[in-house]
């Protein structure tokens, strides 16, 4: 899947859904985008209730894991050698 396409799988996954288009108009599209997202930018993307605020913290900590260590070019799985498609909540 290519890169541009897993930042809106990843925000459905976790249910926020209703802020992808808001990524997307931003230009949040990759996962390296994602990575260096604040937390002073949620509410401008839309993400203002504390529970979608906590969700999408803790997905950005992974995606910032895994592309500082990703350097072998592929795709950053936030979640180790599971797919790329999808992010689990635990």
């Amino acid at each position: 899947m290519p890169k541009q396409n897993l930042v809106p799988k990843w925000l459905e996954t976790i249910g926020l859904s209703h802020v992808v288009q808001n990524f997307e108009d931003a230009g949040m599209i990759s996962p390296n985008d994602l990575a260096e997202l604040e937390v002073n930018h949620y509410s401008a993307l839309g993400v203002k209730e504390p529970g979608d605020r906590k969700k999408l913290f803790y997905l950005v900590q992974r995606v910032k894991m895994e592309v500082k260590g990703d350097k072998s070019g592929k795709n950053p799985s936030p979640m180790g050698s599971e797919s790329n498609d999808h992010i689990h909540e635990s």
